[in-house]
């Protein structure tokens, strides 16, 4: 009968499972790198078999292989699904862009922000306000919304630096609530139930809720969902995410080698705030109106609960 707790011995030289390429041996490695970063695309390492001293690639880091799939088949499949499971894919794509740059906010700067609907919703006022009332283009309301997310963010990374943990969260929550009541009591959308309507888009006024619109916002959101996840590599991967990996690990110890990790979070912070602004723009356009329910704490559970099950890497 054998112990049910005795450890596990493995043979010597065993590794863990690995994708692994032998290229031939009579060429040159290429070695492709995402443009502006020192990273491969899928993350492959070149080395040599330890046993057989044979040259290799493995694949360290399989993550980026399953997102390479899975939005491979999405794209695929889109055209293919009917108007109701589109939609359903245009919504998806947006709620993964909003998380994947929100992570950046609670993972790689670790700063436990839950106004990420706030900066979303103001930013989408603006963007939409701008384009109803003053006549701005739709293209600018990108950088109008982008502006405002910026701005928002420069706001709440104040109290950052003073406040931490559950009481961030807590102030953070606030913030966003009072955002919701100072909106609902603005009179000159009181007649519209404090929403914009009528808002400019990229998407032709005969195409909207067509089958031609449809797959423009499909296509829209799904590339906004890829810049979303190259803004996340791009820091998360580079001089920024090592930073404030070291931090984790002990921040006496990454200050005492010279790193000002306190700085790199708030720049995390107000980038991160910048793209969810953008998004708030495009989220505008995409439905040609804004109301106060992006406010919601149903909205805000919602997309918390996608990271809590996603994950924060």
């Amino acid at each position: 009968m054998t112990d049910p707790i005795a450890p596990v011995f493995h043979r010597v030289g065993n590794r863990r499972h690995e994708y692994v390429l032998v290229p031939d041996g009579k060429r040159d490695w290429h070695r492709g790198r995402v443009p502006g970063l020192s990273r491969h695309w899928l993350m492959w390492r070149g080395g040599y078999n330890p046993k057989t001293l044979q040259r290799e690639r493995r694949m360290a880091d399989k993550r980026p292989l399953w997102w390479f799939l899975g939005l491979g088949a999405l794209a695929c499949a889109a055209p293919l699904l009917p108007d109701t499971l589109l939609q359903v894919a245009v919504v998806f794509c947006v709620f993964a862009a909003i998380n994947v740059i929100w992570t950046l906010i609670i993972g790689a700067a670790g700063i436990l922000s839950l106004a990420t609907m706030a900066v979303v919703g103001l930013s989408a006022y603006a963007a939409a306000a701008t384009n109803v009332f003053l006549g701005v283009p739709w293209p600018l309301m990108f950088l109008v919304g982008a502006l405002v997310g910026l701005v928002v963010g420069g706001l709440l990374a104040l109290p950052s630096t003073r406040i931490d943990g559950l009481y961030y969260a807590l102030l953070t929550i606030g913030v966003a609530e009072i955002c919701r009541v100072s909106i609902s009591q603005i009179r000159a959308l009181a007649p519209q139930n404090s929403s914009i309507n009528n808002v400019g888009s990229f998407i032709p006024q005969d195409w909207y809720l067509q089958r031609p619109g449809l797959l423009l916002s499909f296509a829209s959101a799904f590339v906004l969902l890829l810049a979303a996840l190259f803004l996340f590599r791009t820091i998360n991967s580079e001089r920024l995410g090592l930073q404030l990996q070291a931090a984790r690990e002990d921040e006496d110890f990454a200050e005492a080698t010279g790193i000002d990790y306190r700085r790199a979070r708030l720049n995390v912070f107000l980038i991160s705030s910048a793209a969810l602004g953008f998004v708030g723009a495009y989220y505008a356009m995409l439905y040609r109106s804004i109301s106060l329910n992006v406010f919601s704490l149903d909205q805000l559970l919602l997309m918390f609960a996608m990271i809590v099950i996603g994950g924060m890497g």
